[in-house]
């Protein structure tokens, strides 16, 4: 992979940022995989070269289009997921206060002849 990164140096497709490293808030937004490749921005980066002079971080990286177009992908499943189980799950609740009487509500006896009766609370 290193060799690929190198054969792409001076192409269009390459990337620099600078990053102030006091500035906490983008350095955040930094999510390293490896020492190789993060994510800034919703894209994924592979790195070149990476160097710190003072307070300053400078990183080389070519866009990996493929992996952040996977990262949308498994996001967008994931959103997809939490809204369809969101949904059944309002659902479920829904039925259970139709269907469902909780024992405080209930209040069961037996009279003489054995005969068993449930009666409401509301």
């Amino acid at each position: 992979m290193k060799k690929l990164l190198l054969a792409h140096l001076n192409k269009k497709d390459e990337n620099e940022f600078v990053f102030l490293l006091d500035d906490k808030s983008t350095t955040r937004q930094l999510a390293w995989k490896n020492n190789e490749e993060f994510s800034f921005n919703g894209g994924m980066y592979d790195v070149i070269e990476k160097k710190t002079e003072g307070n300053k971080l400078t990183i080389r990286c070519l866009a990996d289009k493929k992996e952040t177009a996977l990262l949308k992908k498994t996001n967008d499943r994931s959103r997809e997921n939490e809204k369809n189980n969101k949904v059944v799950n309002e659902l479920f609740q829904f039925l259970q206060t139709l269907f469902h009487h909780s024992p405080s509500e209930e209040f069961k006896y037996n009279d003489a002849s054995g005969t068993n009766y449930n009666i409401f609370l509301k």
